[in-house]
């Protein structure tokens, strides 16, 4: 199987890797009724398509994962991937960030799995090279002409001086462990951080005591609407939370767990009308669920690396994603992937700002760089991080601002139209998230 023809059908039925055959079936026969003919006779010529797919797709995993010698096969490739993955994540430096028993069990093996497949590796690594080699040139060459002869440079002096005073904390707060991660409701009355295995929550001004929550497992990202909370955990899953404010009492409630991934998920975001959400992981895979009930509607595999960040464009019809110094834009739906850009370093962060056909995406990490792309037009906005990796890069609210958390502990604020840095917090003594 090729990287662009392999398809986690283990995620199209929504089971796990070690599945029963009786677990398998039963997934299958739920499923296939969804799509059944009978329920489709007063749709859209689209949903009826789509759902024409769907049931290939669940098709062809019942004939392999029933099949004893095809689901055999099928499961070679399938440790294959997740071996490379956890080399992939050790070589890097981020092994410890997998969850403890599947880590040592893929690092355990994958010598003995990756050399099943080494004579296919060396005949295709030549060309693969000069391939890769040839892209990087190319696009590097691109940005640095585009970056000199984009209008936008010859608009700059003529925009209007950009103020904004945040040096100054309005609180601060003892966190239980060091933060992984953080994100602010989008009608900014709750905060919440990700603080090893809890979910520490504060009105979005910090007046108010903590909600902590135990998520049962470190959590390494975290994102939310107005009533959903979602923590990305380091043992493979995906839990969702009810959040609910009456008369200033804040209750938050486990609503579902989402399985399939199989090693830690480092990322998550929300659509913005909240009912899709997207996951990706150390398995280099990512995902797009259901709020509503966890199902998994789409799987994306054939990425060379852990994908580290992910967002959905403001129609939901696209994903951004990072695979290494790449990033590129997943149409979920219908299965294409296109490359947008190339960095010097790991991009870790990814933010999207802007109205539907017109987004801008931040893209930012291990180089110090920000660079924002507009979807519609193809323009470029540069900027440099003065040095630091950036660990988390966001846009305000209306879009008019850019604030970066780097690696020195500072977060800096830059205006989003003009790229120019507008001021410099001394946030943490440490890396700040």
């Amino acid at each position: 199987m090729s990287a662009g023809s392999f398809t986690d059908y283990y995620a199209v039925l929504g089971v796990a890797a070690d599945a029963l055959e009786s677990d398998i079936r039963r997934a299958y026969t739920d499923q296939i009724k969804a799509v059944h003919p009978d329920k489709l006779q007063h749709v859209s010529a689209d949903t009826r398509l789509r759902a024409e797919q769907r049931t290939r797709e669940l098709n062809e995993a019942k004939e392999i994962l029933l099949d004893a010698e095809k689901r055999a096969n099928y499961d070679l490739e399938y440790r294959y991937r997740l071996s490379e993955a956890a080399a992939n994540a050790s070589q890097y430096g981020y092994g410890q960030r997998y969850d403890g028993a599947n880590y040592n069990d893929y690092m355990g093996r994958s010598g003995e799995i990756l050399s099943e497949r080494e004579s296919k590796l060396r005949s295709q690594a030549g060309g693969s090279r000069i391939f890769i080699f040839v892209a990087i040139t190319v696009m590097s060459l691109l940005a640095i002409v585009w970056r000199f002869v984009s209008p936008e440079g010859a608009i700059r002096a003529v925009r209007p001086a950009e103020s904004i005073s945040l040096s100054k904390a309005v609180a601060a707060r003892k966190l239980p462990a060091p933060a992984e991660a953080m994100t602010l409701s989008p009608d900014g009355r709750t905060l919440i951080v990700a603080a090893g295995a809890s979910l520490v929550i504060y009105n979005g001004d910090l007046t108010d005591s903590a909600t902590v929550v135990d998520a049962g497992s470190p959590v390494l990202a975290v994102a939310a609407t107005n009533t959903l909370i979602a923590a990305a955990c380091k043992d493979g899953l995906v839990r969702l939370y009810a959040l609910e404010i009456i008369n200033a009492v804040r209750t938050v409630k486990l609503l579902r767990l989402f399985r399939g991934h199989q090693a830690a998920v480092c990322a998550v975001a929300f659509s913005p009308d909240g009912l899709l959400l997207v996951s990706s992981s150390w398995d280099k895979t990512a995902k797009v669920w259901q709020t509503g009930d966890g199902s998994v509607q789409r799987t994306l595999l054939g990425i060379a690396f852990p994908i580290y960040a992910v967002q959905f464009t403001s129609d939901a019809k696209h994903i951004a994603l990072t695979d290494n110094q790449l990033l590129k834009l997943w149409t979920w739906r219908e299965g294409t992937l296109k490359q947008l850009a190339i960095a010097k370093g790991t991009l870790k962060s990814l933010a999207v700002s802007g109205s539907t056909g017109s987004d801008w995406i931040a893209a930012s990490g291990a180089d110090g760089v920000i660079r924002q792309l507009n979807l519609k037009g193809g323009s470029q906005r540069l900027a440099d991080g003065e040095g630091s990796a950036i660990n988390k890069v966001s846009f305000s609210t209306d879009g008019r601002w850019m604030a970066v958390a780097g690696d020195d502990g500072r977060v800096r604020v830059y205006g989003a139209e003009s790229s120019r840095r507008i001021e410099t917090i001394a946030a943490h003594s440490g890396s700040a998230a």
